[in-house]
């Protein structure tokens, strides 16, 4: 594809040529409108960074500080040395990793430790405690949000969503090409037939004036004369048609170039606007591939089918994303720890590194919902309905593509078989004007028949013309169908 990317398009001057190739770059480069596709890109591409950040590793550190000064009951009283009140004083400290996993689970890693200190701790033997606790705790759910396709659903989801931009791009620029491609050779056209009606002018002319002179000399009758007058005002209004279409076209070329009002404003009028030197339409052979390799060619690479598949796939995950929250909720929950308690900070890390105090516990939780899940089974359905409205798509895409390749296929054969057949008829005429050309010499054809069979040429080759732009078009009409037009281009 054409890099929008590239280097500023060095814009025609009055000695180079103005290619197709060259004019659709500046198409590209001049669209505001595929700067704001691109972005959808870029914007998709972040989504898909933040979906996939889900399951990264976080570091945690909290820290926490209590302070009570209450009464005790009778009971707290026998229990606690008949002290009147307990007065005490925590201190909360914990650090750790945690992280999310894509079979659903919550790990967490952490190590904890705390300093207490209260009116019961005899100063003589502790003052103070610290308790230090290194442990694991996982929660694994069993049927709602478990699985890798469920968990890893956003960021899947994401990726068709980046890959749905880059195709919505591509098809933007694929018109803007064909938007290109239609109004440069509209242009190439109406530049050669103002050539050729200027040089079918320049014939009529003359023949008005032989004309009149055989008329005067009484070899010619003076209706003669008023055919030919006829004839050299119809071709000049051709002509001025002709300019009238080349100067359209000219226009049609500007507006592509200029898109955009703010380029308007940005300056003066780029000199790439100044339409001018474009080569004339080529004479290459149009191959015309058989039906069933177009088909399977523009079903594969046309931009409106592979957004209508992708979108069908996007909205199968959701559809399964969808039926995992129709279970129950039915989690496991896991802890093993390493319990330390000493009269310092080291000491009791120690403690739990080596001492036989451990913590494990094993839990189960089921949450079902009483009114048969209705957000959950609500969200199923609007998910199923949205692949179904996706797949009747991708059958209306494939079917108007399918319709775009057989009647561009008959259109372009068409064309060849015209192009053929008015060619033939060029090269019939072209001889019949040296055969001309020999018998005025010799005096056997006067020369108002002469300059009749050049008018006849050069009418035959104005002809030979819109049969070269027909196939020119179908050239890239067959290219567009495919989904080749930016390849098409590149090899032009």
């Amino acid at each position: 594809m054409i890099a929008l990317a590239a280097a500023a398009w060095q814009p025609a001057s009055a000695e180079t040529t103005l290619s197709l190739r060259a004019f659709a770059e500046a198409v590209l480069l001049a669209d505001d409108t595929l700067a704001g596709r691109r972005l959808d890109i870029d914007i998709a591409g972040a989504d898909l960074r933040g979906a996939r950040g889900a399951f990264e590793p976080s570091a945690f550190i909290n820290g926490r500080r209590d302070r009570s000064n209450v009464e005790n009951t009778a009971q707290e009283r026998l229990q606690r040395g008949l002290s009147n009140s307990f007065d005490s004083r925590v201190t909360d400290f914990k650090v750790g990793l945690a992280s999310r996993t894509e079979s659903g689970g919550d790990v967490e890693f952490a190590y904890r430790i705390d300093r207490y200190r209260n009116n019961l701790q005899p100063q003589s033997l502790y003052g103070r405690e610290f308790r230090s606790v290194v442990g694991v705790s996982v929660t694994q759910p069993l049927l709602r949000g478990a699985g890798r396709t469920f968990n890893r659903a956003p960021i899947n989801i994401a990726e068709y969503e980046e890959r749905l931009a880059e195709e919505i791009f591509r098809l933007s620029v694929q018109q803007r090409l064909a938007d290109a491609v239609g109004s440069y050779i509209q242009f190439q056209e109406a530049t050669e037939r103002v050539e050729l009606l200027r040089s079918s002018l320049e014939v009529a002319e003359q023949l008005v004036r032989t004309a009149q002179r055989m008329a005067a000399l009484g070899a010619r009758p003076g209706s003669a004369v008023i055919e030919a007058v006829v004839f050299r005002d119809t071709r000049r209004l051709q002509l001025e048609q002709a300019r009238q279409d080349m100067v359209e076209a000219r226009a049609s070329m500007r507006s592509l170039l200029l898109a955009t009002e703010g380029r308007l404003r940005d300056g003066p009028v780029p000199a790439a606007v100044q339409i001018r030197n474009v080569p004339r339409i080529g004479d290459r052979a149009l191959t015309v591939p058989d039906v069933e390799s177009m088909r399977n060619t523009a079903f594969e690479r046309r931009s409106e089918s592979r957004i209508a598949a992708l979108r069908v796939a996007r909205d199968s995950i959701r559809i399964s994303a969808a039926e995992n929250q129709l279970l129950p909720q039915l989690d496991i929950t896991a802890r093993y720890d390493l319990d330390g308690l000493s009269d310092s900070a080291q000491s009791s890390v120690g403690r739990a590194a080596r001492g036989p105090n451990r913590v494990w516990g094993v839990g189960i939780e089921l949450r079902v919902p009483l009114q048969g899940n209705q957000r959950a089974r609500a969200d199923h359905d609007a998910a199923r309905l949205r692949r179904d409205q996706s797949e009747l798509a991708l059958v209306a895409a494939r079917q108007r593509i399918a319709n775009e390749v057989e009647s561009t296929r008959e259109a372009a054969e068409g064309a060849v078989r015209q192009l053929e057949s008015q060619r033939a008829l060029v090269m019939s005429q072209r001889e019949l004007l040296r055969s001309a050309d020999v018998q005025a010499e010799g005096g056997r054809m006067s020369g108002v028949e002469l300059q009749r069979r050049r008018l006849e040429l050069l009418q035959a080759e104005e002809q030979l013309l819109s049969r070269k732009a027909a196939a020119y078009r179908a050239r890239f009409a067959i290219a567009f169908t495919s989904g080749r037009l930016a390849e098409e281009l590149e090899r032009d």
